[in-house]
């Protein structure tokens, strides 16, 4: 992978990442703070950034929403202690990947690695002892450009899929198998992916449900992985006759 930007208001944190990344043969330049990134931003390009996310002033998520409106956004890891709704939040504005403190430099070179891959070979491996404790189906509506795929039951997203309900919720990890037909039966995607957050109050009109984070793909038609490689968000967590615009 080319630049990266790690950004963390903590000098050790910061110093511990960045020569991590470097002794994985990265180039990688360091921001101390969200305006400091920004002023980077506006210099260079650069192929990934690794962000804490309570800084001072500007926040790894302010950081997020301004790479995600660029004509070319930068993929986002952000690293830090969340709550569930700052899972939500990360995810809806588009996080590639968000990884817990301590940090565990296994899983931040795994997600590295699987952020930098094509979308086509992001998701081919299986975790080990796979356990589905749910699956889930829904038809889908593929517009005619492969911009749009709609289902009135769940919204799909870059990282994973949004699906409605109003109660028996999952736990949140619980491992999910996912099936997607068209209206003629044809497979658009069978894969399995972890609850990563799930909202079960309603607040101003927002869907319930619970979000799945891709783990891996069984099964994806062209026309799927055309529509994930164009979309920028993770998931349209609001209202699902929305998601065509994720």
């Amino acid at each position: 992978m080319g630049r990266i930007l790690v950004v963390d208001d903590e000098p050790l944190i910061r110093r511990i990442i960045a020569e991590e990344l470097m002794d994985e043969g990265h180039e990688v330049e360091q921001a101390e703070n969200g305006q400091d990134a920004m002023d980077l931003l506006q210099q260079r390009s650069y192929e990934l950034i690794v962000s804490d996310v309570q800084m001072p002033d500007i926040t790894g998520l302010d950081l997020l929403r301004i790479s995600r409106d660029q004509p070319e956004p930068t993929p986002f890891l952000l690293i830090t202690a969340f709550t569930d709704k700052g899972l939500e939040e990360a995810f809806a504005n588009g996080a590639q990947a968000i990884l817990s403190k301590p940090i565990d430099f296994e899983q931040l070179h795994a997600a590295i690695t699987r952020i930098k891959q094509p979308l086509s070979q992001r998701y081919r491996a299986i975790p080990p002892g796979w356990q589905t404790q749910r699956s889930l189906s829904a038809t889908v509506v593929i517009s005619d450009d492969a911009r749009g795929i709609q289902s009135e039951h769940c919204a799909i997203g870059r990282g994973g899929i949004f699906w409605a309900c109003e109660d028996d919720f999952p736990k949140l990890e619980a491992c999910i198998d996912m099936e997607l037909k068209d209206r003629q039966g044809q497979i658009v995607l069978q894969a399995g992916g972890l609850v990563r957050w799930v909202r079960s109050m309603a607040n101003q009109g927002e869907c319930l449900g619970y979000a799945v984070e891709f783990e891996f793909f069984r099964q994806a038609s062209p026309q799927f992985l055309e529509f994930l490689d164009k979309i920028r968000c993770t998931y349209m967590p609001d209202r699902l006759e929305t998601n065509n615009n994720m």
